[in-house]
């Protein structure tokens, strides 16, 4: 990943992701095939609502028969994250148009909001319009079409989780928190590990006593509180009713902040706090595939995610690259399974 920021540099710069949405975008489509949703459906939760884990949990309820209105919450809750991300991603384009924030916050996901963060890191804190749409587009076309694709040959593909498909996002994540590691010269490593361990922590003790999307945005919230006063302490430590409702709050969860933030002039502590964003909500999704909740227990480790989790890092310490993470995490991944380890 180098610094320029041009749409083909986007799209170059993307690729390496895309393993995770193929994979989990295949699991999805072979889930709605077995749920029993049309193709129709399949296409608008992927192309309108476009919010990934929701999408798993919108086909549940739907199985079930849940009201709608129990769907549109639900829905909100689990992509309310994208709140904190589409906040630290906007303040990149306050300059550009009310019209092209709305553009870009309409297609932001973890994965691309990562991939921006490590992109600012290697262009002085720079980013633009044309890298973020390549991206985005990129994700957003290479995901509904790996859902339709999973939803057509989901007779055929009964269980790609044995070929470690299904840890593609969790590889793509580990590459990417260590690419965000030892890019962001300005909080250092020390302090970002430090705040990787209590993200961790938090992540571990909350998922016991809530559901892991709402750990998730407690241990980044909490992460970033943390990092704020490591920071002070010394420098140097520094997700057609149901697609419409589902996918009007995910748009407004992602796109709310970009039209306020080009408004307002953020204070500093604000822009302390969110400056932690990245490295905390990268870890907590980490942590979301390595520890296994237990209601009202103490959370356990997914012993199969951890393990192909050491070779996938190392890959990314010896390369940086988030490629050969990805690529060595499904290869773990599948001689485990083929082993029946974990």
């Amino acid at each position: 990943m180098g610094p320029d920021l041009t749409f083909r540099a986007g799209i170059r710069d993307v690729l390496p992701t895309v393993f995770g949405y193929i994979g989990v975008g295949l699991a999805f489509g072979i889930v709605a095939h077995t749920s029993h949703l049309s193709l129709l459906m399949v296409a608008g939760l992927s192309f309108i609502v476009y919010a990934g884990s929701a999408q798993f949990i919108i086909t549940s309820m739907l199985l079930i028969h849940d009201p709608l209105s129990a769907i549109f919450i639900s829905t909100f809750l689990v992509n309310s994250r994208m709140i904190l991300m589409s906040t630290s991603l906007a303040q990149y384009f306050r300059h550009e148009s009310l019209i092209r924030n709305v553009l870009i916050g309409t297609l932001v996901t973890d994965e691309t909001f990562a991939l921006a963060m490590n992109k600012q890191n290697k262009t002085h804190g720079q980013l633009s319009f044309a890298w973020q749409s390549a991206a985005n587009l990129v994700a957003y076309l290479v995901w509904g079409l790996a859902t339709l694709v999973g939803a057509i040959l989901g007779g055929l593909i009964a269980n790609p989780s044995r070929l470690g498909f299904d840890f593609a996002l969790t590889a793509m994540f580990i590459g990417l928190v260590y690419l965000q590691l030892i890019s962001d010269k300005h909080l250092g490593i020390r302090l970002q590990l430090f705040v990787m361990g209590f993200v961790a922590l938090i992540y571990y003790l909350m998922i016991g006593l809530m559901s892991a999307n709402f750990a998730l945005l407690v241990a980044t919230v909490a992460g970033c509180l943390f990092g704020m006063e490591m920071k002070k302490m010394s420098i140097s430590l520094t997700e057609l009713w149901v697609i419409l409702g589902c996918g009007l709050v995910t748009i407004l969860s992602r796109t709310l902040p970009f039209i306020f933030v080009k408004q307002l002039t953020i204070p500093g502590w604000l822009v302390s706090f969110l400056s932690f964003v990245p490295i905390t909500i990268m870890t907590a999704l980490c942590c979301q595939s390595l520890f296994i909740a237990h209601a009202g227990q103490l959370a356990t480790l997914n012993v199969a995610n951890c393990l192909a989790a050491i070779p996938a890092t190392i890959a990314g310490v010896l390369t940086k690259s988030l490629l050969m993470v990805v690529v060595i995490g499904i290869m773990a991944m599948a001689l485990l399974r083929y082993w029946q380890i974990g």
